[in-house]
C-alpha cells in the first residue's frame, strides 16, 4: 500500500469513525484491507481503492468495521471490575436505593468480553441486588462485531484469555469448536450498534459507563465530543471508567477524577459541562 493509497483509507476512517490513524499503523491497514479486497472481489489495493472513490454499496463500512476490530480480554486488567463491585456499585446501590435501579453501559465493546465480564463480576460479588431493575447496554460501531456479541460464541483462544477456568461449565455450554454463553447471562445484556462519533442519544440515563481503552484512537477535539455526550447521558455522581492511559483532564470539565483501590474513576459532578 502506497502513501497516497494509505491517505485514502485514512481520510475514511476518520470521516465515518473519527479514528486517527497515525503514519505507523500502515503496515496494520495494510493487512486488514486485504479481507476487504477479498470480500468485494478486488484483486488488490489499487482496486479497493478505485472502489471507495467509486462509492461501492457497502465498501466504506466493511473499510471501517475491518479497521475497529480491537485487542480485547475477558476481566481486562482486573482491578477495575474489582473496584466496580467492591466499592462503586454498592456506593451507587447507596445513592438509588429509592427507585431500586441500576443502568451500565459499556461504549464500544468489541467482541462482548468486557460486558460479559462485567455481568459475571456483579452476579459473582454477593451485592444485594435480587429486587433490583440492573441492565448492562453494550455497543459498538462494529455491526459484525454486534453480531458476534448477541451469538455468544468464543473460540478456545479468546476464553483461554483472561476467562476463569472453575467457573467456564457455570457461565458457557461446549462443543468442540468452542464455548457458548448461557441464557442466564447472554439475556442480561443489551446489544446494539452505536457510532460514538455521531449524534446519539441514551433513552435514560446511565448510572456506570465504560468506556476503556476507546479515546486513544481520537483526536482530542473528537474525544471532547464524546466526553461531553456522554456526561449529557448520566445523573449527577454517575460514574465513568476510562483506559489506564484515558483521562477527562482538558476535555471535559464535567468530571472529577477519584481514586478507588487501582483504579481511577471520574465521577459526574452536577454543574453543566461545557459545550462540545
Amino acid at each position: 500500500m502506497d502513501t497516497q493509497h494509505y491517505q485514502v483509507i485514512r481520510d475514511l476512517v476518520r470521516e465515518r469513525a473519527g479514528i486517527v490513524l497515525g503514519e505507523d499503523k500502515q503496515y496494520l491497514v495494510d493487512s486488514r484491507m486485504r479481507s476487504v479486497c477479498r470480500e468485494f472481489g478486488c484483486k488488490g489495493i489499487p482496486e479497493l481503492i478505485a472502489a471507495i472513490r467509486a462509492r461501492k454499496s457497502g465498501i466504506e463500512v466493511a473499510v471501517v468495521e475491518a479497521l475497529t476490530t480491537n485487542e480485547t480480554q475477558f476481566f481486562r486488567d482486573v482491578h477495575p471490575f474489582e473496584a466496580l463491585v467492591k466499592e462503586v456499585v454498592p456506593g451507587m446501590m447507596t445513592r438509588n436505593a429509592d427507585r431500586k435501579k441500576l443502568r451500565f453501559w459499556c461504549a464500544a465493546c468489541s467482541s462482548g468480553q468486557e460486558p460479559v465480564s462485567l455481568a459475571i463480576a456483579l452476579l459473582e460479588s454477593g451485592l444485594p441486588l435480587h429486587g433490583w431493575d440492573w441492565s448492562i447496554r453494550a455497543t459498538d460501531i462494529n455491526k459484525k462485531m454486534i453480531e458476534r456479541c448477541q451469538a455468544g460464541f468464543y473460540s478456545h483462544l479468546e476464553i483461554g484469555r483472561g476467562f476463569p477456568e472453575d467457573k467456564l461449565e457455570t457461565y458457557f455450554r461446549s462443543d468442540a469448536k468452542g464455548w457458548t454463553l448461557r441464557p442466564k447471562i447472554l439475556d442480561l445484556l443489551d446489544y446494539s450498534t452505536l457510532n460514538l462519533t455521531q449524534e446519539w442519544r441514551i433513552p435514560e440515563p446511565i448510572d456506570i459507563v465504560l468506556l476503556r481503552n476507546v479515546l486513544i484512537y481520537f483526536s482530542p477535539e473528537t474525544k471532547a465530543k464524546i466526553l461531553n455526550r456522554v456526561y449529557r447521558s448520566m445523573p449527577p455522581g454517575g460514574v465513568l471508567l476510562l483506559g489506564t492511559a484515558e483521562s477527562t483532564l482538558g476535555l471535559c470539565d464535567g468530571f472529577v477524577p477519584e481514586v478507588v483501590g487501582r483504579t481511577t474513576i471520574f465521577r459526574r459532578a452536577g454543574a453543566m459541562a461545557r459545550s462540545a
